[in-house]
């Protein structure tokens, strides 16, 4: 009993500091977007946000290496193997030494070609873009290093430490931000040095707090083959869906780039940016689930698993819709405000990237549920080559002359059919009740999502703008959320529940 009493009090303490991280990070990084903007310009803004795009190109494979770096730090964490977490952090040490070894070379050469001769950057501005894209590649090279460090850090449950640096790292840049306004130099090439040593600082950061009060995180190029085979072997998979992410995200972000020019991917980049603010909400809410659906899998609880997964789909689609309603109806004139200067499709993009994360909502629960088994093999191999269909879908749509706007409708209807593959692959692997699912998840889902739109048609009559408006309109939208969600997206055991806690909190029952 006082282990779980322990673990729930950690459990709420790193939520808080996770939230509270959220809503600075959050309100600083809107902020200082709206002054970058505004003291980059369109154009330049544009091109840093395309030229990151091709570094981060080859973060897949952080992203496979710092998941598979953590899995194995929490398994030698578990079972009290100090020997193994030591052994284990120097292999991954060495391991990332090596890939950011590699990503270096790959950037100097095919990446440094790329930039100079394919992307589509006005020609007195390519020596501006070749400083950002050497800050970039640095930076990016060092935070591949410190990935063990980070991982440990987080594998260690000191979520305050993340927290304080993740709110260092937004303070720093807002301070850039304003150093723009006073510094007559070309404002990329010092807006790419200073976000470079800032990046620097935050890594060194993470280096000095886990070597200060972890043990094993000792500066040593050690290497077990028998740990570096497991870690490779657990990474390999993840590449492939890690991959199909990166191609999804920044390969389209290039495309864009030789299609339309830096403008539209200032646009694209903003509308993403709105977009992380709202879904921040859900991600955090999916984290605390997380835990619990995999703790599930491994006690063979499958009823309960099931309900997780039913549940956790449903609570994360309703808050992503009850807090983007609002912002879709009010896009233009949230842009407004917030930016000096709205770039082109910024308005669309904003939306569209919203409806993409609706759906993308619909399948997380059910792939933590999968990861849980071990048995990914053949969800990233199908999974992972649909989503890479992004690119060359997109290119030929854009070749045939269709709206920039089509890449966004491409990653929507692939997001759909990976839904469904997903679900068959799971099924494959374990038993799952996939008509209760579709009858009780995506139908009441897609049931709300209707009459959601169709309470909105009320608001074209109403021939108003401004502040007034947005009050107006994001109250009526929150009203008719819930009441839809209430009436169609609940089941009866639910709003049973509902029923008893408001009568308690009315009555003092």
């Amino acid at each position: 009993m006082m282990m779980t009493q322990s673990n729930n009090k950690r459990i709420v303490k790193n939520t808080l500091f996770l939230y509270i991280r959220m809503f600075l990070m959050m309100g600083i990084s809107l902020y200082t977007s709206r002054i970058i903007l505004a003291t980059l310009g369109v154009t330049d803004y544009g091109i840093y946000n395309v030229v990151g795009g091709v570094v981060t190109m080859l973060g897949f494979l952080t992203g496979a290496m710092s998941s598979a770096t953590q899995r194995f730090l929490l398994v030698k964490l578990g079972i009290n193997d100090v020997e193994g977490l030591r052994t284990t952090f120097h292999s991954a040490l060495l391991i990332h030494f090596i890939i950011a070894f590699i990503v270096l070379f790959l950037a100097e050469t095919i990446g440094l070609w790329f930039l100079n001769v394919q992307m589509n950057i006005p020609v007195t501005r390519m020596e501006a873009a070749n400083w950002a894209y050497q800050a970039t590649v640095i930076s990016f090279a060092f935070s591949l290093f410190i990935v063990p460090y980070n991982a440990s850090v987080i594998a260690h449950e000191r979520m305050g430490a993340f927290a304080y640096i993740g709110i260092f790292d937004a303070v720093a840049k807002l301070a850039i931000a304003y150093l723009l306004l006073v510094i007559g130099y070309d404002h990329l090439i010092v807006y790419s040095i200073l976000l470079l040593l800032v990046g620097i600082i935050s890594n060194l950061l993470y280096i000095i707090y886990a070597r200060t009060h972890f043990t094993e995180c000792t500066m040593n190029f050690s290497l077990d083959k028998e740990y570096f085979k497991s870690i490779m072997n657990f990474a390999g998979w993840n590449l492939i869906g890690n991959l199909a992410y990166v191609v999804k995200s920044q390969g389209i972000n290039i495309l864009i780039n030789i299609f339309c020019g830096p403008a539209i991917n200032a646009a694209r980049g903003i509308g993403f940016q709105v977009n992380q603010a709202v879904t921040s909400f859900v991600t955090n809410f999916q984290m605390a689930l997380n835990p619990q659906i995999t703790k599930s899998h491994a006690q063979g609880d499958m009823d309960y698993l099931n309900e997780l997964i039913f549940r956790g789909t449903l609570y994360s689609f309703y808050l992503m819709l009850f807090l983007s309603m609002p912002i879709l109806v009010n896009t233009h004139f949230i842009l407004s405000i917030w930016l000096v200067e709205v770039p082109q499709y910024s308005v669309e993009f904003v939306q569209l990237a919203i409806i993409l994360s609706l759906c993308d909502t619909l399948y997380r629960p059910l792939l933590t549920a999968h990861l849980a088994t071990g048995k990914i093999k053949n969800l990233q191999i199908i999974v992972g080559v649909v989503n890479l269909l992004n690119l060359p879908v997109s290119y030929f749509l854009l070749k045939m002359g269709f709206n920039v706007l089509c890449t966004m409708w491409v990653a929507i209807a692939i997001s759909l059919i990976t839904l469904l593959l997903r679900i068959f692959c799971y099924c494959s692997i374990e038993v799952f009740p996939v008509l209760n699912f579709v009858k009780q998840v995506l139908l009441r889902v897609l049931l709300v999502s209707l009459f959601a739109i169709f309470s909105t048609f009320i608001l074209q009559f109403m021939h108003s703008d401004g502040w007034s408006y947005f009050f107006l309109s994001s109250f009526y939208c929150v009203v008719c959320i819930t009441i839809i969600t209430y009436v169609i997206g609940l089941d009866k055991r639910t709003k049973d529940f509902l029923k008893k806690k408001i009568r308690v909190i009315m009555y003092h029952e």
